[in-house]
């Protein structure tokens, strides 16, 4: 189903630790870790909505995601503990 993985992508918090998943009731739960972790041993093939993204969509698009957004992640947390702390 296309878009299904990106829509399959769910965030928790629980007291410090975050967590980025995907359910494996979800739609894409029964792929997502193959498609996060097993590029060019299971498969190879982009399909047409990763192939529409460009090179940002690929294998470790999770890890690579948090990367990219560690500098907007850390303002969050810090926002969020002014809001508890105040």
């Amino acid at each position: 189903m296309p878009g299904g993985l990106e829509k399959s992508i769910e965030r928790r918090v629980e007291g410090l630790d975050g967590y980025v998943y995907v359910a494996s009731n979800s739609p894409a739960g029964k792929y997502a870790g193959k498609i996060h972790d097993e590029k060019g041993r299971s498969w190879s093939r982009r399909g047409p909505g990763t192939v529409a993204k460009g090179v940002k969509a690929d294998a470790k698009f999770i890890e690579r995601a948090v990367m990219n957004e560690q500098s907007n992640i850390i303002k969050i947390i810090e926002d969020e503990h002014r809001k508890v702390i105040l």
